[in-house]
């Protein structure tokens, strides 16, 4: 099952503990591209919540995350590996293929120009209207200004200047 860049992959890793560890570690997952480079990483605890110093000799874990792929990533093959605290000698985990929807950078033009920043993850750039008889149509223009670590809802509210809202 091909991914899409900016999908979100749940992981699933089973850990044993063989000794007592004196540290926390942290689990780093990387993507790596057919000729070895990185193409992401990003470091997350073994088991969410349960550090791993507190872990005993046989005790066995399993720590479920949520990966969500840069939306920047490029069409293609790439090995996801894992380190503990970026010692040498990480494992792969195995391939994923990941595609690219087609990217238009050009902005549309809009009618009303806006530049609200939503949490530092999008701009709404401006909106145009289109009234047909009774029916109004709102086309919202947004920016992307990072990868965001959750989903978002927008809602549009059509209200009046006392804040009754009539449409949405």
């Amino acid at each position: 099952l091909p991914l899409q860049a900016g999908d979100t992959v749940l992981l699933t890793l089973y850990w044993k503990s063989e000794s007592a560890a004196a540290t926390d570690y942290t689990a780093h997952v990387e993507a790596l591209t057919p000729d070895g480079r990185s193409a992401f990483g990003l470091d997350l605890p073994p088991v969410a919540a349960y550090p791993t110093r507190q872990w005993r000799p046989g005790d066995e874990w399993r720590g479920q995350h949520r990966l969500r792929l840069p939306a920047s990533l490029a069409d293609g093959d790439y090995q996801l590996s894992i380190s503990l605290n970026d010692e040498p000698g990480a494992q792969l985990l195995g391939a994923i293929r990941v595609t690219a929807p087609a990217r238009t950078f050009a902005r549309p033009g809009v009618e009303i120009e806006n530049g609200a920043s939503f949490e530092g993850v999008a701009v709404l750039e401006g909106y145009s209207l289109q009234h047909e008889g009774s029916a109004l149509t709102v086309t919202l223009v947004w920016r992307a200004a990072a990868t965001p670590n959750q989903s978002y809802s927008v809602f549009v509210h059509l209200s009046d200047d006392r804040g009754r809202i009539w449409a949405q």
